[in-house]
């Protein structure tokens, strides 16, 4: 059985490939004490394209520095 999250991962800095997030009380539950879960650790793994339209990357770029979501 699996469980999603959403994680808000908030930093002025950009998420790097293998920064690990650690969340408190949100892991695996604790050995023999009831109720207690121990901490669950997020690592990032992140993937750039190799290309991008014109077309992408000036919608892109627009929607970052207004806040519009472009189609």
């Amino acid at each position: 059985m699996f469980s999603f999250y959403s994680l808000l991962h908030c930093s002025s800095e950009p998420s790097l490939a293998g920064y690990v997030q650690q969340i408190e009380g949100e892991g695996m539950p604790a050995f023999e004490q009831d109720g207690k879960f121990g901490d669950l650790f997020v690592e990032y793994n992140v993937v750039l394209p190799s290309s991008i339209s014109q077309l992408a990357r000036t919608s892109e770029l627009f929607s970052a520095f207004t806040g519009a979501i472009t189609t």
